[in-house]
């Protein structure tokens, strides 16, 4: 069996919506590459990386034609990434916004509605989203219990706050969850009341990841989405740990690469192997069908 399918093998699903990954041990271990095999395996990275920056260039362009003006914001990344020049539509778009600024003149054309323009319709999906899921992954904490690795799987902001401190207790309601997730957003591009993250967290359609979860590290920061540092880490442990956690706002992935973990930690991956979906894992939890 390939290394990939290995990797394959071994993924268990958090959350259709959320599209969380967890990659157990046995999918890290690398099988050996013969010495002549070695050039050609860093060449080929190097080229599956490239067409990878090629689709996602595309892929922002045709969200920018769109009137995507995050997307906008990527394709000048992209461009100055790629060492490319920047499309003639591209820079037209952009000499019009600056032009229109400086007269004063919305950078975006409106639309009908109570949005305004497109972009706060995206900005709203987006908020309600990461609002929905910040509240969906203290709830999944709340369920395994305080380890590092229900630890990993917390909102960016939450592990921000009890980085290098013992493992918090966030209760069992939905309540103690919800104001859990306010103080993680607090600050954040989509911080709210509580009353505003009870309303998103039991709207359903706030489960899908919109076209803004898609862009780049850098356009999110810009609109104030606090993003994965790969550095938050509860108090000193009893064993190693070396996180792997790809920069995208925590509320909507992450990653956890173990070398070494906790007992507790160990006893859910071993437990949530048995379910094809990660998510039926955390409810068998909750109704007590597995006990950890």
């Amino acid at each position: 069996m390939k290394f990939a399918d290995k990797v394959a093998a071994t993924f268990a699903r958090m959350d259709g919506d959320d599209d969380v990954w967890v990659f157990f041990e046995e999918g890290l271990k690398p099988e050996s590459l013969r010495r002549a095999d070695l050039e050609y395996a860093e060449k080929k990275s190097e080229d599956d990386v490239i067409e990878l920056d090629l689709e996602r260039y595309l892929w922002d362009c045709e969200r920018a034609l769109e009137g995507d003006l995050l997307a906008l914001f990527d394709v000048v990344g992209h461009c100055q990434e790629l060492q490319t020049p920047l499309p003639y539509w591209a820079a037209e778009r952009i000499q019009k916004m600056i032009a229109n600024g400086v007269l004063g003149q919305p950078v975006e054309p409106k639309t009908k509605g109570r949005h305004g323009t497109s972009s706060k319709v995206l900005a709203d999906e987006l908020k309600g989203h990461l609002r929905h899921d910040a509240v969906s992954r203290v709830r999944v904490y709340q369920t395994l219990g305080p380890c590092l690795f229900s630890f990993m799987m917390l909102p960016v902001g939450l592990r921000r706050i009890y980085s290098g401190k013992p493992l918090p207790d966030f209760g069992h309601t939905v309540d103690e969850a919800i104001e859990a997730a306010r103080q993680s957003l607090s600050g954040s591009f989509a911080q709210c009341s509580f009353e505003t993250l009870r309303k998103a967290y039991r709207n359903e359609k706030n489960a899908a990841s919109p076209s803004w979860a898609a862009a780049s590290d850098d356009a999110l920061i810009a609109i104030g989405v606090e993003v994965d540092q790969e550095q938050y880490l509860p108090e000193h442990q009893s064993h190693s740990f070396l996180p792997h956690i790809p920069n995208l706002p925590s509320q909507m992935g992450v990653e956890v690469h173990p070398t070494k973990l906790d007992e507790r930690s160990l006893r859910i991956i071993e437990e949530a192997k048995g379910f094809s979906d990660f998510n039926d894992f955390v409810r068998a939890v909750q109704d007590r069908k597995v006990v950890l």
